[in-house]
């Protein structure tokens, strides 16, 4: 399993937003702690409430706004909400994300967006257990959001991506989370979103690289799982 943790681990990819400062389209991210780890294990989440239904067969399948569960900092603004679609995306805030399903990063349709893997896909079948769901652990002032895919390229197919996003209170940490998988991906995006048209955009590579800022970054072919975080 891998992990991007924006405190940034890839198996857990961690960002720490509270300190992920971005003021201007040129301007350049210089206050955010990235890390990779490894060697960790994907889990999948139990007990957890449906966001998107498995067999859903629209493409990117978006969910309704759902509470976070406390408040969430992202870019030094304060969120309580968000939403999910079966394409990968987590979108911040009060307005629904979109069906929106093809990765341009640069799009502003769904800011501010999460995504550890973006792409055209859809809800995994409902026999694979496939969907996206979510579960809220632990107590004030430590409580994580954990929002999770079981996602394929095809309509109706069987879950061939399974990964998770998770939110920390208090921290403000963002983790990347991969299970394994054997299938390529055909051309996917990992990274942030700003929260507006003129606030920075960062992708990372399936290596775990920071790949640009505020550029295109559409071309992931390799799953980054199988014990990255």
């Amino acid at each position: 399993m891998k992990r991007f943790t924006l405190i940034l681990r890839l198996a857990c990819l961690v960002l720490a937003t509270s300190i992920f400062f971005i003021q201007s389209v040129n301007s350049q991210i210089t206050n955010l702690n990235y890390k990779w780890q490894t060697g960790n294990t994907y889990t999948a989440i139990a007990g957890g409430t449906g966001l998107i239904a498995g067999g859903n067969t629209t493409a990117g399948a978006a969910s309704a706004v759902t509470n976070i569960g406390f408040t969430f900092k992202y870019q030094g603004v304060n969120y309580t909400q968000f939403s999910a679609n079966a394409a990968g995306l987590l979108k911040l805030g009060s307005v629904a994300v979109t069906a929106e399903s093809v990765n341009n990063t640069v799009s502003t349709t769904n800011t501010p967006k999460v995504f550890a893997i973006w792409d055209g896909f859809y809800a995994g079948s409902a026999a694979s257990g496939g969907g996206v769901s979510y579960v809220l652990t632990g107590s004030a002032p430590n409580r994580v959001l954990t929002v999770q895919w079981n996602v394929s390229y095809s309509s109706g197919g069987a879950t061939a991506y399974n990964f998770q996003v998770k939110l920390y209170e208090t921290t403000n940490k963002i983790e990347f989370v991969y299970g394994t998988s054997s299938a390529a991906l055909l051309s996917a995006s990992i990274g942030l979103g700003g929260v507006s048209a003129t606030t920075e955009y960062m992708y990372v590579a399936s290596n775990g690289d920071i790949a640009s800022v505020y550029g295109y970054y559409d071309n992931q072919t390799v799953w980054p799982g199988n014990g990255k975080v």
